[in-house]
């Protein structure tokens, strides 16, 4: 019986494989790692990316949040993004500024990637979070953010990159998803970056209360965009 257990998945294969139906096509290879950039003109608070209870306080290991491009909401949708069909010009300038020239393989990036340096990107509170972070301080020490980011696949018009890490997989990260606490994540001054962040608290608010996040960006060109949650009920630590 155990042989026969073993011999079914290929029994199954092999059905599969004789049968009249046709074998799906490969997706198309494309010549670019990435096939959309973003000019950002806003941006906004996406969504909670956990359930949330919008009445009695949520552990603060629920106030995930996303902030993203005003490009990703659905009333505009696409607003800042140059790709080859919507602006081709400028889409072939920025391909051979950046050498992306010969992907070549059919898993390009899908979401687009701003293209000056991302300086800064910090987080404050619209009230006391703890002793150390009274209104209005940075929370960059206390945040981690997940980006998508191509700076490390593509190098000066090369791909270097050699698949995704056993620490994204662990994740469920493709090769482009990276997390990092905040500060760290603000050394790094990223280029070709992907206005989509997900941020998460590492520690408790001293009091229970209704809580609201801003987050400020800028880039190297002094251009500075911000967005602030909903209010969120989070447990404090008394």
């Amino acid at each position: 019986m155990k042989r026969l257990l073993i011999a079914l998945p290929f029994l199954a294969a092999f059905a599969t494989a004789c049968s009249d139906e046709p074998i799906p096509s490969p997706p198309p290879a494309s010549e670019q790692l990435i096939t959309e950039y973003d000019d950002p003109q806003e941006m906004i608070f996406g969504s909670w990316a956990k359930e949330i209870d919008p009445v009695q306080p949520n552990p603060f290991t629920d106030a995930v949040w996303v902030i993203c491009s005003g490009g990703w909401n659905p009333l505009h949708r696409g607003q800042g993004w140059i790709s080859r069909s919507s602006d081709p010009e400028r889409f072939d300038s920025l391909v051979k500024a950046h050498g992306d020239t010969h992907w070549n393989r059919s898993d390009p990036i899908s979401i687009p990637c701003m293209f000056r340096v991302t300086v800064s990107l910090h987080v404050v509170c619209n009230r006391d979070y703890d002793a150390g972070h009274p209104t209005g301080t940075l929370l960059d020490d206390i945040l981690t953010v997940k980006y998508r980011s191509a700076d490390q696949i593509l190098v000066d018009g090369e791909y270097v990159w050699t698949g995704v890490t056993d620490q994204q997989l662990q994740k469920g990260y493709t090769g482009y998803e990276f997390d990092a606490p905040l500060t760290e994540f603000n050394r790094k001054r990223l280029k070709l970056l992907s206005m989509l962040f997900t941020f998460w608290l590492n520690k408790a608010p001293t009091e229970t209360g209704d809580y609201v996040f801003t987050c400020t960006w800028i880039n190297e060109d002094g251009k500075k965009l911000t967005a602030s949650t909903d209010p969120l009920r989070i447990q404090g630590e008394r």
